[in-house]
């Protein structure tokens, strides 16, 4: 019940980001200044399409053609498309895994760039204690109590250096701003879904502890992400929009 409930509001908080994406997104190309959008999209697009690629392999899929980064007038920035076997149970129920690829390369791209950047911050422990408030506590309480750890960690990140902190939370906001499956990877997805249900029942009948254990932890980490950097990607998004304003009036 936890991993539905974390995943329902996991869903729900990227819906709301996501279409305030959508609109600045559309603004800014109607402006003409996709560079400004694309400067900020490519590691998360790179990221989202990397995702799909491993699972595509996993499961046995062929890629038949594929770009990590390619902006085109249309909207799309990149794409994986690929084959498989459809009389196949593992290959039909990878398309779920290939359609939420784009969170796990998301998550581990962002634990690697956060190492990388602040290794004496220790982000695991902050999503461990969080997970275990959720279970003590329910999701919104435990998360209104770690709010305020989450700011001053954050607080302590910026005093200790200005500029790597604006880099991280530029290359940070980029990747969760495309974590998420778009809907043409929903669309596709929904050929495995029945097969992903039998999974399902499968590991809940057998009381797979561990695997549902960290599926929770997934969606823990994945909505602490959402959560402590949806003002982040607005206020990115809005700068990009603002800019691109100022600098049209002033061609004009």
């Amino acid at each position: 019940m936890m991993t539905l409930a974390l995943l329902l509001t996991t869903i729900s908080l990227y819906c709301i980001i996501l279409k305030f994406s959508v609109k600045a997104n559309a603004l800014v190309v109607r402006k003409k200044a996709g560079l400004l959008l694309y400067s900020w999209q490519c590691l998360g697009v790179v990221s989202h399409e990397l995702g799909h690629y491993f699972f595509c392999c996993v499961f046995l899929h062929r890629v038949t053609n594929f770009s990590l980064y390619s902006p085109q007038p249309d909207g799309q920035l990149g794409f994986v498309e690929h084959q498989y076997n459809n009389k196949s149970f593992y290959q039909c129920v990878g398309n779920v895994f290939i359609c939420f690829g784009p969170v796990f390369s998301g998550v581990l791209l962002s634990w690697l760039l956060t190492t990388s950047l602040w290794p004496d911050v220790n982000f695991i422990h902050i999503i461990t204690a969080m997970n275990s408030d959720i279970e003590k506590l329910g999701l919104l309480a435990a998360f209104t109590d770690n709010a305020n750890r989450i700011l001053m960690q954050y607080l302590l990140m910026f005093n200790d250096n200005e500029l790597k902190f604006v880099l991280w939370i530029f290359l940070m906001s980029s990747i969760v701003n495309h974590i998420m499956p778009s809907k043409a990877d929903l669309r596709n997805g929904l050929s495995g879904v029945g097969h992903f249900m039998v999974l399902i029942v499968l590991i809940y009948f057998l009381n797979f502890e561990q695997i549902i254990n960290f599926a929770n932890s997934i969606m823990v980490l994945l909505l602490s992400m959402l959560l402590s950097l949806a003002a982040f990607i607005v206020a990115i998004q809005i700068s990009i929009i603002s800019l691109v304003k100022v600098l049209k009036n002033k061609e004009v």
